[in-house]
């Protein structure tokens, strides 16, 4: 890793917030290693900007923003399909972690987060990007596997009344 990716790795987020500054680079998939077992082949990369600000509260924040593809498998033919991660993503820093565990869990848009003047940018590229898969990786013109023939005996067991079984018991006790 070269001084320049190390200094794009780790920034201070609150600096970063305060000077309304912004950090861009690429960061290829295979460094991403918790991503990589989602994906066919840990290949590609994705560009990424976090530009900061001070929001009308005063918290420290910033908005990420990323766009790549990866290779997934396609849920219904089994093949690599090439899929868009994209994303963006607005937080706010705390700079403790008693101050975010005390946060109610809301629905908000912007996510807090514990800063740090050595916050890991990769590491909340790499989560952003996880959560970004799709959950049914398929093909835009891949066609639903055919179902096989229903067999004739489980067609027949099926018409039958469920507790037919029983009746036969209860007709054997008498």
């Amino acid at each position: 890793m070269s001084d320049l990716d190390r200094a794009r790795r780790f920034i201070d987020v609150f600096e970063l917030a305060r000077t309304a500054g912004a950090v861009e680079g690429v960061l290829p998939v295979a460094q991403m290693l918790r991503l990589a077992p989602s994906l066919v082949r840990p290949e590609g990369e994705l560009a990424f900007e976090l530009r900061g600000y001070v929001d009308m509260r005063g918290r420290p924040g910033a908005v990420l923003s990323f766009r790549g593809q990866a290779q997934m498998t396609c849920d219904r033919c089994g093949a690599p399909v090439t899929c868009e991660l994209t994303g963006i993503a607005r937080f706010y820093f705390v700079r403790t972690a008693q101050e975010l565990e005390r946060i109610p869990v809301d629905e908000s848009e912007d996510e807090p987060l514990l800063g740090s003047a050595r916050f890991d940018l990769h590491e909340l590229l790499e989560d952003e990007a996880i959560l970004a898969l799709p959950i049914s990786p398929r093909h835009a013109d891949c066609a639903a596997p055919a179902l096989a023939p229903p067999d004739a005996e489980v067609g027949a067991a099926d018409r039958s009344h469920p507790f037919a079984p029983l009746a036969q018991l209860k007709s054997r006790r008498q």
